[in-house]
């Protein structure tokens, strides 16, 4: 009985033993985190982390009432003054020197700036001083502009910025804001030279003080009449010395053309310089106008010649009209192929013509003989005598009417053939009327008729 309560009892003790552990095992892995709950619980912490608190800082004067800088500063950084080191104005006798920040005006406790943990006002504490420095300016050759005493950590004040000839004020030789020692500054200059730009007639348009190396700027010009502005005469870039700039400039040309009252172009004259006169062409003094059958003597031109200013189309002028008989001979073409032609004269105006000379001039490339050349006076009547000059390449012809030819204001046509031997390779006829031709008017009184002379010409 003994050993199976003994069994009993070592059985229970195994039992219990198993069903603690057991217990102890599922407790342990109930409260253990799982990967997942360890990654939550991570970022759960990082997303409860803030960024620093920013405060504001500011900084007065030191009676408060002049705001002199304000900054912001994050949570446990210090505050920095962002400017030079304040300063009092000082008093007839006394200076004052900046001593600290303090926490209230007048106060003599110091603020504290660093680790900064809310917004703060703080205030310039400054203590009196008697030391003073000599400040003195003095120019380029050592001479003195100004003497200043200066009470130690206050500024001294620029004095009027002096001149030098030929130089530009640039600046002081060091910073005299906050003085704390005795000082010499001297003016700094930068050497200037004078540019002057002057115009056509060499008259100063502007003068400029440039400083070394910089560049002039270049004056407005006014217009010059009858020129055209084509640039300087150097470059005032870079400017190194005293310099003397000349506009330059083109006189214009025109263009000038002549013509007759039909509007038939006579010449054209190109690059008439502005200003210039301009030699008009020779014309006939005497214009007939054919549709008015009337002749007209030349008057002059249109435009006065004188003093060209532009382009221009000078007409000639034909205003009078002609009073007395006009005998025109028409001017005309051949080809080389022909061996006869004909000359048409017109005689206009009241006249009875009883003869006339004609000389006739020809190019020595037609190689006339005696025999090669022959006048026909049809329609005419009457009688010709006539005479070759080889030599000097002329022909003489002498017409007698026996009577009278007569004009009564009205437009008559006579007509002169003239043959050769054999086709002319090239050159002219010119038909002229003599002076020593006699013509009778209607108070049968000797009178000389006008007389417009014409050429034709073998075609090349």
């Amino acid at each position: 009985m003994k050993g199976k309560r003994w069994l009993l009892l070592v059985l229970s003790v195994v039992l219990l033993i198993t069903f603690t552990i057991a217990i102890s095992a599922c407790k342990k892995g109930k409260n253990e985190p799982t990967d997942t709950d360890t990654n939550t619980d991570t970022n759960s912490n990082t997303n409860s982390e803030q960024a620093p608190a920013e405060y504001t800082v500011s900084f007065y004067n030191e009676t408060g009432a002049i705001l002199l800088a304000e900054v912001t500063v994050k949570e446990g950084e210090s505050a920095i003054y962002p400017h030079s080191v304040p300063f009092k104005p000082a008093s007839a006798d006394t200076g004052f020197i900046f001593q600290k920040w303090v926490v209230q005006p007048d106060s003599d406790i110091e603020a504290d700036i660093t680790n900064i943990s809310n917004s703060m006002s703080v205030y310039a504490y400054f203590i009196p001083t008697t030391e003073q420095h000599t400040v003195t300016f003095i120019d380029y050759d050592g001479s003195i502009i100004e003497i200043q005493e200066i009470f130690h950590t206050n500024p001294a004040t620029e004095p009027t910025q002096p001149t030098r000839s030929g130089y530009i004020f640039e600046r002081w030789s060091s910073d005299f804001n906050y003085v704390v020692e005795d000082l010499t500054i001297q003016a700094q200059y930068i050497k200037q030279f004078k540019v002057s730009f002057l115009d056509i007639n060499g008259n100063t348009i502007e003068e400029q003080l440039v400083t070394n190396g910089k560049s002039a700027i270049e004056p407005t010009l006014e217009p010059v009449e009858g020129y055209t502005f084509i640039g300087w005469d150097a470059s005032f870039e870079n400017v190194t010395s005293n310099m003397t700039i000349n506009a330059k400039y083109e006189i214009n040309t025109y263009m000038v053309t002549f013509n007759m009252p039909s509007g038939e172009t006579i010449t054209t004259i190109t690059d008439v310089y502005h200003g210039f006169s301009v030699t008009p062409p020779e014309i006939d003094e005497i214009y007939f106008d054919w549709n008015k059958m009337k002749g007209y003597k030349f008057t002059g031109w249109d435009t006065a010649l004188d003093s060209i200013s532009s382009n221009a189309v000078i007409t000639a002028q034909y205003d009078e009209e002609v009073t007395e008989p006009i005998i025109i001979v028409d001017s005309s073409e051949i080809s080389r192929s022909e061996t006869e032609f004909s000359v048409y004269m017109y005689l206009c105006g009241k006249i009875t013509m009883h003869g006339l000379n004609i000389h006739l001039e020809y190019d020595e490339n037609l190689n006339i003989s005696n025999d090669d050349i022959k006048i026909l006076t049809s329609n005419l009547g009457g009688s010709t005598t006539s005479k070759l000059d080889s030599t000097n390449h002329t022909y003489e012809f002498c017409w007698s009417s026996g009577g009278s030819v007569s004009s009564n204001g009205q437009m008559n046509m006579f007509k002169f053939t003239f043959t050769v031997g054999q086709p002319p390779s090239c050159g002219y006829f010119v038909i002229e009327i003599l002076d020593d031709t006699y013509y009778i008017n209607e108070n049968l009184e000797k009178a000389q008729p006008i007389i417009i002379s014409g050429k034709t010409t073998v075609l090349e």
